[in-house]
């Protein structure tokens, strides 16, 4: 927002060119109402949220959804950013990351809420642990395709944009590599190993990313938590990467990979440079 009367005054007075008021002014600033709001707004950004995509997803998955869910969500989730920045608060990346003061929101009660039991039974229960702004179903909608499960793109989202590493663009013709016809019986995430394993290249490239996505298989574009696969099999979502400082990640649960990130060095210096 336009300078207010303090900082015009700094500025005229030359304290500008001083460093520490500089640093003085800004944390001044990120305090106030606009200043919480500039900065959620940064925040967003880096969780690939700045724009609202839930309209983008199909009719399924909105079906039941109150007509101001949209907006609401996406209010949710500048709350949850802007509580944990509050003076008094942490206010570090890591809260971000296992912020949990967002479930008690009426637009995220209306995804988490429990639908029953059975293969299509949606709903958190003991399962899902929901934590942080990357299970928040506002910043879910914004790296999920419009229907079925988004294991790439989430995948490809953490590492690029919550890691900061370049994964190279996948080979010409990527997807005619891909096998077809997986054999009966398998879970979802093996059908989406057998397809991606078709070749030595397949495997290595989505070895740097698909484990991240596929512990985000229950959720659907909207962020629901599906209590299991479609096959009516029970959920892996345990995986490992191997970063390019040589570290591995390893993690049992989107949960868990939260709190991975959350505990992350390279993580706080990805959002320190973004």
């Amino acid at each position: 927002s336009p300078a207010d009367a303090e900082l015009l005054s700094a500025a005229k007075a030359g304290k500008l060119l001083d460093p520490q008021e500089r640093a003085s002014q800004f944390d001044r600033l990120s305090k106030t109402p606009a200043g919480l709001k500039a900065l959620s707004a940064f925040v967003l950004d880096h969780m690939g949220a700045t724009e609202s995509h839930v309209a983008d997803k199909s009719a399924r998955y909105l079906a039941g959804l109150p007509q101001t869910y949209a907006s609401d969500v996406r209010g949710s989730a500048v709350s949850a950013i802007t509580t944990a920045l509050e003076p008094g608060n942490a206010g570090t990346f890591a809260q971000l990351m296992t912020t949990t003061t967002y479930l008690r929101d009426a637009p995220v009660q209306t995804i988490v809420k429990d639908t029953g039991t059975g293969a299509a039974a949606m709903g958190d229960g003991q399962a899902a642990q929901r934590i942080g702004l990357l299970m928040h179903p506002y910043v879910l909608s914004g790296v999920t395709k419009e229907n079925g499960s988004s294991p790439f793109p989430i995948g490809l989202f953490i590492r690029q944009n919550l890691l900061c590493e370049t994964i190279p663009p996948a080979p010409e013709g990527a997807v005619a590599m891909a096998r077809e016809q997986a054999p009966v019986g398998l879970s979802l995430r093996k059908d989406y190993e057998y397809r991606t394993n078709a070749t030595p290249v397949c495997t290595s490239c989505h070895a740097t990313f698909s484990p991240l996505g596929y512990s985000f298989l229950p959720f659907d574009p909207v962020g629901r938590w599906a209590k299991q696969d479609v096959t009516g099999q029970t959920w892996d979502l345990a995986g490992e990467v191997e970063l390019h400082s040589g570290n591995a990640l390893a993690f049992n649960s989107p949960n868990q990979l939260a709190q991975r990130l959350a505990d992350s060095p390279q993580a706080h210096r990805c959002f320190a440079q973004s």
